[in-house]
């Protein structure tokens, strides 16, 4: 499938996402999704 097709109405996709990391991990101070701010339960 190329990298710019089309989705068909109904039809779907997915992805995967690999990510490594070193040294401690440090709590954002807040998130946004199309620049709303998100709350964490």
């Amino acid at each position: 499938m190329a990298h710019n097709a089309r989705i068909a109405a109904g039809g779907s996709q997915s992805f995967g996402f690999q990510a490594a990391s070193s040294g401690a991990f440090a709590e954002p101070a807040g998130f946004t999704l199309n620049g709303t701010p998100c709350t964490v339960a």
